[in-house]
This record gives structure tokens, C-alpha cells and sequence, in this order.
């Protein structure tokens, strides 16, 4: 499970292709294994996502770069190389079991 707790800003939730609009002191809980992506709609957003039971967080760390400033990346920056995000991805699965998943191949808006 997947809930995330909006602090600030809007955005789009996409479950299973349904959108759900998410402002401040919204709560949603997204099931482990489902369809899900998410956009930010405002300029600024903070949301606190928590992942249950633990283990998606490595997931995360192996196949994402951290921000270089507290800004949004811009809009040319490309999506990760599925390749190597699946590499990193079997990498780190092998030592923490918990944060298999997969990535989907694009999202209907």
C-alpha cells in the first residue's frame, strides 16, 4: 500500500487510468500492485508518501538520481533508460526482496 498525505499544492492522481484531484489535507492509499502515476499541477507541491510494508524505498534510490535544486526538472530532461532501470532494479531486489515491482510502459491521461 501506497498512501500519500498533500501538505500543499494540487495534483493528479492516476489509478488504474482514474484520475483523483488531490489538494492540501487530501489522503490517498493506492493498493500494492496497482496501476498508478502521479502529476503535480501546481508550480509547488509536498506530499508525504509512506510505503507499507517498507522495502519500495530502495527501489526508488536504485533507479532514480536525486534533484539537483528544489525545483522541478525541466520539461527536456528524458525518462530514465528502461534497461538499466530494470538492471538496477533486479540489483537491488536481490538484497531487499520488498521492493520488487515493474514499471509500466506509459500511462492513458
Amino acid at each position: 500500500m501506497k498512501p500519500s498525505t498533500f501538505t500543499e499544492g494540487e495534483a493528479t492522481f492516476f489509478v488504474e487510468d482514474q484520475p483523483i484531484k488531490a489538494t492540501a489535507g487530501s489522503f490517498v492509499s493506492i493498493p500494492r500492485g496497482t496501476k498508478h502515476a502521479f502529476q503535480i499541477d501546481s508550480e509547488t507541491a509536498r506530499l508525504l508518501n509512506t510505503y507499507v510494508p517498507a522495502g519500495f524505498e530502495y527501489t526508488i534510490m536504485a533507479t532514480t538520481v536525486p534533484a539537483e535544486a528544489r525545483t522541478l526538472p525541466p520539461a527536456s530532461l528524458p525518462f530514465p533508460d528502461p534497461e538499466q532501470a530494470n538492471h538496477a532494479l533486479e540489483q537491488v531486489t536481490q538484497k531487499y526482496p520488498a521492493a520488487k515491482t515493474k514499471f509500466l510502459q506509459g500511462f492513458a491521461s
